[in-house]
């Protein structure tokens, strides 16, 4: 268990640092590009990404999961996932070629038609790199792809923020997305070691497929549950309603996107290889809940705190109405956040069928109110909707994890209880002091308020919670590793 530990804790360090580095530049360019496209512009954006990550769900049909899960046979399997996956990219490509006009129709707004069209020649671009990427991903060699992942959006940064100031408008974004996945195609490939033989193995095709029709079945619930807000904000309401949801939606939910996906891409491939020992999958399982905990919880509350100050300094006046959503929505990421704990768990023990039904749950309870609220309460209405859903459907998610790890509440509760606390202290004190003492509210001082929460909230664990505080500096090669 070693040297599976040391390339976990590896894999997290790289791919943290890859995340941080990527979330940061995507979200300075947001920033900047609030300031020079409209919201309507984002609305527009939003609408044609939804419509894009509806088809690129499908883009390998779980298959790059199945070449992580799969135990023999590797390079028969992937040989035959090649020949399938730029199939499967064409067709997705053309599908979203030929709806892109009626996606026009629907949302009544012509400018999405060209917009879809150029976007889903991006899928065809993906489909190339996903079995180089998941091989990688399989033996935790995170390191590798650092650079891969870093540098295209280095030059999505340049692109988007380049053409925008020389008034390109929402094309600038579509453009920047074209050159980022070019360059991601180019760099994967030259990293990765491994080279097709155009192999196909009839068996093997069938076996990823049944795999992978459970994983893309969870993807479909999950992608219409966490997008179905966006639908109906985008049908019923205006473009611009749809930019200041999706802004305040996006904002809300970084530090749960960071966290899943940082989780989601070690700790999957991870757990896969220790599922027998279930002892050691509670122990281990429990601790990454308890330091996500440790991460997400502050992240959320401070997210809510600071979200009024925040949107009237760095994004400006036209984006006010943002504030309350983005208020709410920081609950959403942090339910998010801990969600993203449990898939990991279904998938490595082979019951992905759990997750669709976690998912499909939260679909029953929010369907019913979505049209109403959106309706007669705006963007608001719909905020509430989809946190209460969220939530019911945690809890759900943490009992189907605890009949498998054989976890009791109180333990769960444990993980939750102090970093909670912490935060509560944390924020308030500082607050206290800034409300008395700030006559000013501007970027600096807002800035001063954020970096001494930080400091008081990580004083705190370090002084109760020094073993996971060295846990998580650990991640990052700073301290002791225990």
């Amino acid at each position: 268990m070693g040297e599976l530990k040391e390339k976990t804790v590896s894999g997290l360090r790289w791919v943290g640092l890859s995340i941080f580095s990527t979330r940061v530049l995507h979200f300075v360019t947001s920033i900047i590009l609030a300031r020079l496209l409209s919201p309507a512009d984002f609305g527009i954006i939003a609408i044609g990404f939804l419509i894009i990550q509806v088809l690129e769900m499908f883009r390998d049909l779980g298959i790059g999961q199945a070449i992580i899960y799969k135990k023999d046979e590797i390079e028969k399997t992937a040989d035959t996932a090649f020949i399938l996956t730029p199939i499967i990219g064409i067709s997705l490509f053309a599908l979203g070629y030929l709806i892109a006009p009626l996606i026009a129709i629907f949302f009544k707004n012509a400018s999405l038609a060209p917009v879809v069209k150029l976007l889903a020649l991006t899928i065809v671009l993906s489909s190339l790199e996903v079995v180089p990427s998941f091989l990688l991903e399989k033996e935790l060699r995170f390191k590798k792809k650092v650079i891969a992942e870093i540098l295209p959006t280095v030059g999505y940064t340049g692109v988007a923020i380049s053409l925008a100031y020389l008034g390109y408008g929402l094309w600038s974004i579509v453009y920047g997305h074209v050159v980022y996945k070019i360059m991601s195609l180019i760099l994967i490939w030259y990293i990765s070691s491994w080279r097709p033989k155009f192999q196909f193995n009839k068996a093997i095709s069938k076996e990823l497929l049944n795999y992978g029709k459970y994983i893309i079945g969870s993807w479909l619930l999950i992608f219409i549950y966490t997008h179905i807000d966006s639908i109906f904000i985008g049908k019923i309401l205006e473009a611009s309603a749809l930019g200041l949801y999706a802004m305040a939606f996006n904002i809300a939910n970084l530090p749960a996107t960071n966290i899943t996906q940082l989780v989601n891409r070690v700790m999957f491939p991870a757990f896969s290889k220790i599922q027998e020992d279930k002892k050691f999958y509670k122990v281990t399982y429990l601790k990454v809940f308890k330091c996500i905990s440790i991460i997400v919880i502050p992240l959320s509350l401070g997210t809510f705190v600071i979200a009024e100050d925040f949107i009237k300094i760095i994004l400006g006046e036209k984006w006010q109405e943002a504030i309350i959503p983005l208020q709410v929505l920081s609950f959403y990421g942090l339910f998010r956040a801990l969600s993203g704990t449990t898939g990991n768990i279904f998938m490595s023990t082979g019951q992905p069928k759990i997750l669709q039904r976690v998912v499909m749950l939260q679909l029953i309870i929010c369907l019913p109110l979505l049209y109403h609220t959106t309706k007669f309460y705006g963007i608001f209405g719909i905020s509430l909707v989809m946190v209460g859903s969220l939530g019911i459907g945690l809890i759900y998610a943490l009992k189907k994890v605890s009949n498998i790890l054989e976890i009791k509440p109180w333990e769960y509760l444990n993980c939750l209880k102090q970093p909670l606390i912490f935060s509560l202290i944390s924020i308030f004190l500082i607050k206290l002091i800034y409300c008395l003492t700030v006559i000013s509210i501007n970027i600096y001082s807002l800035s001063i308020f954020v970096v001494l929460v930080i400091i008081s909230y990580f004083s705190l664990v370090f002084i109760f919670e020094k073993k996971y505080f060295q846990e998580i500096l650990s991640i990052f090669g700073i301290g002791k590793k225990i």
